[in-house]
Protein backbone atom coordinates (compact mmCIF):
# COMPACT_ATOMS: atom_id res chain seq x y z
CA UNK A 1 0.00 0.00 0.00
CA UNK A 2 1.07 3.09 -0.79
CA UNK A 3 1.50 5.97 1.43
CA UNK A 4 0.07 9.37 0.88
CA UNK A 5 2.53 12.62 0.85
CA UNK A 6 1.83 15.00 3.81
CA UNK A 7 1.07 18.80 3.48
CA UNK A 8 3.65 19.28 5.19
CA UNK A 9 6.23 17.28 2.88
CA UNK A 10 4.76 19.50 -0.61
CA UNK A 11 5.30 22.37 1.49
CA UNK A 12 9.08 21.83 2.07
CA UNK A 13 9.68 20.26 -1.80
CA UNK A 14 7.81 23.61 -2.79
CA UNK A 15 9.75 25.70 -0.64
CA UNK A 16 13.19 24.18 -2.29
CA UNK A 17 12.43 24.45 -5.74
CA UNK A 18 11.37 28.04 -5.08
CA UNK A 19 14.68 28.92 -3.45
CA UNK A 20 16.70 27.03 -6.06
CA UNK A 21 14.00 28.75 -9.02
CA UNK A 22 15.22 32.04 -7.41
CA UNK A 23 18.83 31.54 -6.64
CA UNK A 24 19.17 30.69 -10.40
CA UNK A 25 17.14 33.59 -11.42
CA UNK A 26 20.16 35.57 -9.06
CA UNK A 27 22.77 34.07 -11.15
CA UNK A 28 21.55 34.64 -14.52
CA UNK A 29 20.82 38.55 -13.64
CA UNK A 30 24.62 39.08 -12.43
CA UNK A 31 25.98 36.94 -15.26
CA UNK A 32 24.65 39.30 -17.92
CA UNK A 33 25.06 42.00 -16.25
CA UNK A 34 29.49 41.19 -16.12
CA UNK A 35 28.67 40.09 -19.82
CA UNK A 36 27.66 43.97 -20.35
CA UNK A 37 30.01 45.37 -18.22
CA UNK A 38 32.75 43.16 -20.00
CA UNK A 39 31.96 43.92 -23.36
CA UNK A 40 31.84 47.62 -22.67
CA UNK A 41 35.11 47.54 -21.93
CA UNK A 42 36.40 45.89 -25.07
CA UNK A 43 34.37 48.43 -27.25
CA UNK A 44 36.02 51.26 -25.42
CA UNK A 45 39.30 49.56 -25.87
CA UNK A 46 38.74 48.84 -29.63
CA UNK A 47 37.63 52.77 -29.56
CA UNK A 48 40.62 53.77 -27.88
CA UNK A 49 43.01 51.69 -30.50
CA UNK A 50 40.78 52.97 -33.80
CA UNK A 51 41.73 56.98 -32.03
CA UNK A 52 45.15 56.40 -31.47
CA UNK A 53 45.65 55.35 -35.14
CA UNK A 54 43.68 57.87 -35.98
CA UNK A 55 45.70 60.42 -33.85
CA UNK A 56 49.15 59.24 -35.21
CA UNK A 57 47.85 59.34 -38.73
CA UNK A 58 46.58 62.91 -38.33
CA UNK A 59 47.61 64.77 -35.58
CA UNK A 60 44.28 64.94 -33.39
CA UNK A 61 41.64 63.08 -32.65
CA UNK A 62 38.24 62.28 -34.21
CA UNK A 63 35.94 65.55 -33.87
CA UNK A 64 32.57 65.05 -32.00
CA UNK A 65 29.71 65.29 -33.83
CA UNK A 66 26.76 67.58 -33.17
CA UNK A 67 25.31 64.77 -30.75
CA UNK A 68 27.23 63.90 -27.74
CA UNK A 69 26.68 59.96 -29.11
CA UNK A 70 29.69 58.29 -30.45
CA UNK A 71 28.65 58.26 -34.29
CA UNK A 72 29.46 57.69 -37.77
CA UNK A 73 27.99 59.01 -40.63
CA UNK A 74 28.94 57.75 -44.03
CA UNK A 75 26.27 59.62 -45.92
CA UNK A 76 29.43 61.70 -47.04
CA UNK A 77 31.27 58.69 -48.23
CA UNK A 78 31.32 58.33 -51.83
CA UNK A 79 34.23 55.35 -52.25
CA UNK A 80 36.09 53.03 -50.03
CA UNK A 81 38.98 56.03 -49.71
CA UNK A 82 36.25 58.53 -47.97
CA UNK A 83 35.27 56.01 -45.89
CA UNK A 84 39.16 55.08 -44.41
CA UNK A 85 39.20 59.04 -43.66
CA UNK A 86 36.49 58.99 -41.60
CA UNK A 87 37.73 57.36 -38.34
CA UNK A 88 35.92 54.01 -38.46
CA UNK A 89 38.50 53.28 -41.02
CA UNK A 90 40.87 52.58 -38.35
CA UNK A 91 39.17 49.80 -36.97
CA UNK A 92 40.52 46.48 -37.54
CA UNK A 93 37.76 44.01 -39.11
CA UNK A 94 35.15 46.53 -41.15
CA UNK A 95 32.88 45.09 -43.26
CA UNK A 96 31.10 47.53 -45.45
CA UNK A 97 27.94 46.73 -47.40
CA UNK A 98 28.69 44.95 -50.65
CA UNK A 99 27.33 47.50 -53.04
CA UNK A 100 28.72 50.70 -50.88
CA UNK A 101 29.00 53.17 -51.54
CA UNK A 102 25.18 53.07 -53.04
CA UNK A 103 23.83 51.32 -49.82
CA UNK A 104 24.68 52.76 -46.24
CA UNK A 105 23.38 50.48 -44.31
CA UNK A 106 24.81 47.04 -43.26
CA UNK A 107 28.51 48.73 -41.66
CA UNK A 108 29.95 45.86 -39.40
CA UNK A 109 32.52 45.87 -36.50
CA UNK A 110 34.30 42.69 -35.12
CA UNK A 111 33.17 42.91 -31.65
CA UNK A 112 31.15 46.47 -31.59
CA UNK A 113 27.22 46.35 -31.38
CA UNK A 114 26.06 49.39 -33.95
CA UNK A 115 22.81 50.76 -34.30
CA UNK A 116 21.50 52.51 -37.46
CA UNK A 117 19.00 55.55 -37.25
CA UNK A 118 18.70 58.28 -39.20
CA UNK A 119 21.72 58.08 -41.38
CA UNK A 120 24.25 57.44 -38.54
CA UNK A 121 25.56 54.25 -37.10
CA UNK A 122 25.93 54.44 -32.95
CA UNK A 123 27.94 52.93 -31.18
CA UNK A 124 26.61 50.89 -28.30
CA UNK A 125 27.65 49.58 -25.16
CA UNK A 126 26.76 45.93 -23.50
CA UNK A 127 23.53 47.21 -22.55
CA UNK A 128 22.59 48.27 -25.95
CA UNK A 129 22.74 52.33 -25.29
CA UNK A 130 24.54 54.79 -26.86
CA UNK A 131 28.27 55.10 -25.76
CA UNK A 132 29.08 59.09 -25.35
CA UNK A 133 32.05 60.75 -26.92
CA UNK A 134 33.38 64.26 -26.05
CA UNK A 135 36.25 65.97 -27.63
CA UNK A 136 37.74 67.87 -26.19
CA UNK A 137 37.00 65.50 -23.09
CA UNK A 138 35.36 67.62 -20.15
CA UNK A 139 38.00 65.10 -17.54
CA UNK A 140 40.67 64.09 -20.23
CA UNK A 141 41.25 67.43 -21.59
CA UNK A 142 43.97 66.77 -23.48
CA UNK A 143 42.58 63.95 -25.61
CA UNK A 144 38.23 62.65 -25.52
CA UNK A 145 36.10 60.67 -23.11
CA UNK A 146 34.32 58.19 -23.56
CA UNK A 147 31.42 56.99 -21.35
CA UNK A 148 29.00 54.61 -20.85
CA UNK A 149 26.44 55.22 -18.15
CA UNK A 150 26.31 51.37 -17.08
CA UNK A 151 23.76 49.03 -15.73
CA UNK A 152 21.14 51.40 -14.43
CA UNK A 153 21.62 54.20 -16.79
CA UNK A 154 22.37 57.14 -14.50
CA UNK A 155 24.61 59.79 -14.58
CA UNK A 156 27.23 58.76 -11.83
CA UNK A 157 26.49 56.66 -9.05
CA UNK A 158 22.58 57.69 -9.38
CA UNK A 159 22.70 59.87 -5.65
CA UNK A 160 21.57 63.55 -6.38
CA UNK A 161 20.99 62.75 -9.99
CA UNK A 162 17.98 61.89 -12.04
CA UNK A 163 18.81 62.56 -15.35
CA UNK A 164 19.32 59.03 -17.69
CA UNK A 165 21.26 58.36 -20.88
CA UNK A 166 18.27 59.62 -22.66
CA UNK A 167 18.31 63.57 -21.61
CA UNK A 168 21.84 63.86 -21.21
CA UNK A 169 23.88 66.27 -22.97
CA UNK A 170 27.43 67.29 -23.92
CA UNK A 171 26.99 70.11 -21.13
CA UNK A 172 25.84 68.10 -18.20
CA UNK A 173 28.77 66.20 -18.33
CA UNK A 174 30.10 70.35 -16.71
CA UNK A 175 28.19 70.29 -14.13
CA UNK A 176 28.83 68.21 -10.67
CA UNK A 177 25.51 68.35 -10.10
CA UNK A 178 24.22 66.24 -13.07
CA UNK A 179 27.21 63.94 -13.00
CA UNK A 180 28.17 63.52 -10.05
CA UNK A 181 32.07 63.10 -8.49
CA UNK A 182 31.55 59.61 -7.68
CA UNK A 183 31.32 57.41 -11.19
CA UNK A 184 29.21 54.96 -9.78
CA UNK A 185 28.57 51.69 -12.02
CA UNK A 186 29.60 54.03 -15.35
CA UNK A 187 32.38 52.84 -17.50
CA UNK A 188 34.43 55.41 -19.12
CA UNK A 189 38.21 55.78 -20.33
CA UNK A 190 39.28 58.37 -17.27
CA UNK A 191 39.04 58.32 -13.72
CA UNK A 192 37.58 61.09 -11.22
CA UNK A 193 39.55 62.21 -7.83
Amino acid sequence: MRKAYTLLEILIVVSIVAILAATGLGITAYVRGKIAETQTKTTLKLVEMAFQKFQQKNGTYPVSADSPYLAVDLSSCGSVDAFQQLWIGYFNDVTLPSDFPTTKTGLKIRGIRLEYTGGKYYILDGWNRRIFYLNPGVFNSESYDLISFGADALAGDGSGSTTDVNSFSANDFKSSSKYPQETGDDITNFTRN
